[in-house]
């Protein structure tokens, strides 16, 4: 597996890593790389508000500056990882690139990063990558007990679920997390199950209602409920996925998720 990390803030590096190291470990042979998608122009900056300037500019790399350094001294404390490369240009571009050779990028939490906001949308609606998103702080170890939110006949939760493939044989317990409109409009996932199954993994099915609940909020309880350390996420289209991520109650979600969260598109 052929694993891209991408670090974005200080807050979110170690945890970023310490899933990195773990997914390497569960899913041998796996092949790390390291990045930091440097942007040539501050994304916050609001060309309606304001002139950039060559002192903006300037501000602005000398905070680049020494926000890869905070993030090469949280990979120089961390072993296992390769050393962090940084690459300058548009983020839509870089994250694209670097992503089209990766099996999974792992990436932290975008909570009050608008560059990790950038690279996570890029990557779901874009590249059309498997994401791991990582809270700020993570458990030592996860995959023991896998939730999977499930929705028939969806190709992005068969690929979400294809990319952990090893992860999911390897679990302790897993559960598949049924979203319901009324009693019985949702069927498991039969050749999941039987695929389980065979190796030696069985999943339990788990049913619960979906009207009138933010998607968001629903699977997290859900997941947290029966004690899953993994959430994976594929099953819902992209007006709901957006609604998920970038959705106004989820900026709450995001920032006090305590599991890892693998979504994909």
């Amino acid at each position: 597996m052929r694993i891209l990390a991408m670090l974005t803030n200080p807050l979110t590096a170690v945890s970023v890593l310490s899933a990195t190291t773990c997914l390497a470990a569960r899913c041998a042979p796996a092949e790390i790389s390291l990045l930091y998608p440097r942007p040539e122009v501050d994304p916050d900056f609001l060309p309606t508000e304001d002139i950039y300037t060559e002192a903006h500019h300037q501000k602005f790399e000398a905070s680049q500056d020494r926000l890869v350094q905070q993030l090469v001294q949280k990979v120089a404390g961390w072993a296992g990882p390769p050393d962090l490369r940084q690459v300058r240009g548009k983020l839509s571009t870089i994250v694209n690139e670097a992503a089209a050779t990766a099996d999974l990028v792992v990436l932290g939490t975008p909570h009050r990063d608008s560059e990790a906001n950038t690279i996570l949308a890029t990557l779901l609606f874009q590249a059309n990558k498997p994401v791991l998103l990582v809270p700020r702080t993570m458990p030592r170890d996860f995959g023991q007990h896998i939730a999977i939110a499930w929705q028939k006949e969806c190709v992005a939760a068969e690929r979400a679920v294809e990319a952990l493939n090893g992860l999911l044989l390897g679990a302790k317990r897993t559960t598949i997390l049924i979203g319901e409109h009324g009693p019985g409009s949702s069927s498991p996932p039969a050749a999941l199950l039987h695929r389980l199954s065979e190796g030696g993994r069985p999943a339990a099915i788990r049913h619960f209602p979906l009207a009138r609940r933010h998607i968001g909020e629903a699977l997290l309880s859900e997941a947290r409920q029966i004690g899953a350390d993994m959430l994976v996420m594929g099953a819902y289209g992209h007006s709901r996925l957006r609604e998920f991520i970038f959705g106004g109650a989820t900026t709450e979600i995001l920032r006090n998720f305590n599991l890892p969260v693998l979504i994909h598109h």
